[in-house]
């Protein structure tokens, strides 16, 4: 039996769980749509745009990554850079980061 933990970002980091220089595993809600998202490249802090609206929003929910997640391309294609603001203050795709 796996289980799956899943962390609030904020819960997290308060207690100190997430840190910042760690790629994870994100899942995303948007607020202004309601359009869901998921991400194996999220990171503590930084937020993603939303492919229907193009609004920011921050995880609902990070994980640390699985070792099958860490692949440049992933089961939805490849880390879109211009709609991540860890990818834009790097000047580059933050998946390849780590």
């Amino acid at each position: 039996v796996v289980c799956k933990i899943s962390v609030n970002a904020h819960q997290a980091n308060q207690q100190g769980a997430l840190v910042a220089d760690k790629r994870y595993f994100g899942v995303f809600r948007c607020n202004k749509c309601s359009g869901k998202w998921e991400s194996a490249s999220c990171w503590l802090g930084f937020k993603q745009q939303c492919n229907c609206c193009g609004q920011w929003s921050e995880p609902s929910h990070m994980r640390p990554l699985r070792a099958s997640e860490y692949t440049v391309i992933g089961k939805h294609g490849i880390h879109v850079v211009d709609k991540c603001q860890k990818c834009q203050s790097l000047g580059r795709d933050c998946s390849r980061n780590d």
